[in-house]
């Protein structure tokens, strides 16, 4: 019942996104794209049998470890983003978060100032969580970022960025990555 009840809210979240990209490295319509050549779990049948406790994209943290799924019903693409215990499989780490310094009611500044941002401050802080330089690092980085309809809502004013570690190939990681030095 319960996992009825979610794809029914993804389908309606999917039906009700705005078709203003959030990504950061592909077109999809949720902002925690899949690494450059890497995909999520696609199933064209239908809703696959995830793993995890499915969240909104927004509500990922620092240390938490997820997964992406996506599959096809009635001709709408639904993403899911679900959230898995460290210790096993999972395609990403949440390893740093902050806030694009904005003021309450500044408007947008365009996407490519908050990714510029992102990715500098994701950079910067690679290394601190991993414990080696990232250019010696078989990991690579990537963020999600906030779309400009939730940074000018007046309620939500969310500035949220999350920097994501991942292995390149599409290898599942396991166990955090915290001072592993990969």
């Amino acid at each position: 019942m319960l996992r009825a009840l979610l794809v029914v809210l993804a389908l309606v979240l999917a039906a009700c996104g705005s078709d203003a990209p959030a990504a950061t490295d592909d077109d999809s319509s949720d902002t925690i794209p899949p690494p450059p050549g890497v995909d999520t779990v696609t199933t064209p049948e239908g809703p696959p049998d995830w793993i995890g406790d499915a969240v909104n994209p927004f509500d990922v943290h620092m240390g938490e470890c997820i997964n992406r799924y996506s599959w096809t019903e009635n001709d709408t693409r639904v993403d899911l983003t679900t959230v898995v215990p460290c210790e096993g499989e999972h395609d990403r780490e949440a390893f740093f978060e902050t806030d694009f310094p904005a003021e309450a009611g500044a408007p947008y500044p365009g996407r490519d100032p908050i990714e510029e941002f992102a990715r500098t401050t994701c950079y910067g802080s690679f290394q601190s969580f991993v414990g080696t330089p990232y250019e010696v690092s078989d990991l690579e980085i990537a963020f999600s970022i906030p779309p400009e309809e939730n940074f000018t809502d007046p309620a939500a004013r969310y500035r949220g960025v999350v920097c994501y570690l991942f292995h390149p190939d599409g290898e599942p990681l396991v166990g955090t990555a915290r001072g592993t030095r990969r």
